[in-house]
C-alpha cells in the first residue's frame, strides 16, 4: 500500500466517522465535511489503484446521502399526516404514527451506524473493502465493470483462464 493509499484510507475512516456523527449534530457541517474529504480523495487519487482506494471514502458518502434520504421521506409522510389529522379531528393529536416513525428512523440509524463500524473495521485491518458489505454495494458503481480480456493471439476475447478459440492462456 502505497503513501498515498493510507491518506486515502485515513480520509475513508475519517468519512465513515463523520457519517456515523451525523446523527448527533446538524446536517450540514457533515455535508461539508464530507464533500471536501470526497473532493480531496478524489484529487489524491492518481492510478487505478488509488481509484479503487476512493471505493471506501464514495461508500461513506452513499450512506450519508441514504440517511438523508430516508430522514426526507420520513419528514414529508409527517407533515402530510399531521395535515390529515389536522382535516379530520383538529381538536385531537394522534402521535402514534410520529413515535413509528421515530422507532424506524432508530433502527435506520442503528444500521448505519453499525455500517460504519464495519467499514471502519475493514479499512483497519487491512482487508479488501471491496468485500465488505457497502463495499459490495459502492464498488461495481464507483469502478464499473472490469474490461474483458481480449486474446493476444486470436483477437477474441477471453472468458476464463484460456482462449475458447486457440487455447491461449490469458494474459496477466
Amino acid at each position: 500500500m502505497t503513501k498515498n493509499q493510507r491518506t486515502i484510507n485515513l480520509l475513508a475512516i475519517v468519512a465513515y466517522l463523520v457519517v456515523a456523527t451525523v446523527f448527533f449534530v446538524s446536517v450540514s457541517l457533515p455535508f461539508i465535511a464530507l464533500t471536501a474529504i470526497l473532493i480531496f480523495t478524489i484529487i489524491l487519487a492518481k492510478n487505478d489503484e488509488d481509484n479503487r482506494a476512493i471505493v471506501p471514502v464514495t461508500g461513506a458518502v452513499a450512506l450519508y446521502f441514504v440517511v438523508l434520504v430516508v430522514d426526507l421521506i420520513f419528514s414529508i409522510l409527517n407533515t402530510m399526516i399531521d395535515k390529515i389529522i389536522e382535516w379530520v379531528e383538529p381538536d385531537e393529536p394522534i402521535t402514534i404514527f410520529h413515535e413509528m416513525f421515530d422507532i424506524v428512523l432508530f433502527f435506520v440509524a442503528v444500521g448505519v451506524i453499525a455500517l460504519c463500524v464495519l467499514s471502519v473495521i475493514f479499512l483497519l485491518t487491512g482487508k479488501d473493502f471491496r468485500k465488505s458489505i457497502v463495499g459490495m454495494i459502492v464498488a461495481p458503481v464507483v469502478m464499473g465493470k472490469a474490461p474483458t480480456p481480449v486474446c493476444p493471439n486470436c483477437g477474441s476475447q477471453i472468458k476464463g483462464e484460456f482462449c475458447a478459440k486457440c487455447g491461449t492462456k490469458k494474459p496477466e
